[in-house]
């Protein structure tokens, strides 16, 4: 929703979902000088990260945009080159700002802070018992309560704690304020990125010529609810449609971290039996997500299980 509020405005470019700067960072992010052939490898698998096949995209001219930077140049700039190819379905005027919308990338925060810290970074969050009904709903996740649970804690901690180190660069707000007044809050957030707040793209969905130009195929599988007004319809749903099983154990797991966001757990009383269900499944995530984390501070050649060879330049 947000990203497709931001996506009609007239100085705002931001693609569908494709998480290639993560996804290709540890094997592109060290790159400071590409001949062709690297290039064309980088190309190569960018067209399979997840998604990106669902980008509106002159693919010939993205490739040669990419073949032009041969030379001394940085992960970041030819990320930039990507972006500036995408076609938005929405008539723009002067591009101002590229953005992006990946949710996966609040597990890598750290990253992309660290490839782009003079971007600004907007956090929406969500109740996390909706979204975990929301992850289980589209099957794009696990569909364990306790690991996405942990997954939403994640998310949460690494951004907040990042947050308070870089106040000037993070702007949150929770998606069940910003239905209930979304030009508030929109206006607000224009301000944080720097372009005028235009209260006509909340009208976004009355744009027919926008909305038909998305295949409807993409349209039915992506955007079934992105092409609707507004509203505040979808929030508080685990009220009604999640257990009280799975409310608790979500509760047990999400923790202290609930209320730092501004949301109240239905429960706080846990026993023995509660600690034994949860408690292994913590441990285990932690150990996941920390050798997901080790792993990525690892050489080069360490993580892929094989020698790799940056690319010479002509002075080597």
């Amino acid at each position: 929703m947000l990203r497709t509020l931001f996506d009609a405005h007239p100085n705002v470019i931001i693609p569908v979902e494709s998480p290639f700067i993560v996804r290709l960072y540890h094997k592109y992010g060290h790159y400071r000088y590409w001949n062709k052939t690297t290039l064309l490898n980088f190309w190569d698998n960018l067209q399979k990260v997840l998604y990106f096949e669902n980008w509106t995209i002159d693919r010939d001219k993205c490739r040669n945009d990419l073949l032009l930077c041969e030379g001394a140049i940085d992960y970041q700039t030819i990320c930039k080159i990507v972006y500036s190819n995408y076609i938005s379905y929405f008539p723009k005027k002067e591009v101002k700002i590229f953005g992006d919308k990946n949710p996966v990338y609040s597990l890598s925060i750290k990253t992309l802070y660290k490839l782009f810290p003079e971007s600004k970074y907007i956090y929406l969050t969500r109740d996390y018992r909706d979204h975990i009904l929301s992850m289980i709903r589209t099957g794009l996740y696990a569909s364990d309560v306790l690991a996405l649970a942990y997954r939403w804690r994640y998310s949460a901690r690494s951004i907040f704690t990042l947050m308070k180190k870089h106040p000037e660069s993070f702007y949150m707000v929770r998606y069940e304020d910003f239905v209930s007044d979304p030009n508030h809050y929109l206006s607000r957030m224009c301000n944080f990125i720097g372009i005028d707040f235009m209260p006509e793209v909340l009208e976004f969905h009355k744009n027919e010529a926008a909305v038909n130009l998305v295949p409807k195929d993409i349209r039915q599988k992506f955007f079934s609810n992105l092409f609707k007004p507004v509203d505040a319809s979808r929030t508080g749903l685990w009220k009604k449609q999640m257990n009280d099983e799975d409310v608790r154990k979500a509760d047990m797991m999400v923790g202290q971290w609930a209320e730092r966001l501004g949301y109240t757990r239905k429960f706080n009383d846990f026993n023995m039996s509660d600690w034994l269900k949860v408690i292994p499944v913590k441990l285990s995530l932690d150990i996941y997500y920390s050798l997901g984390f080790l792993r990525k501070r690892l050489p080069r050649w360490m993580r892929s299980g094989k020698h790799t060879h940056k690319a010479k330049t002509p002075e080597e």
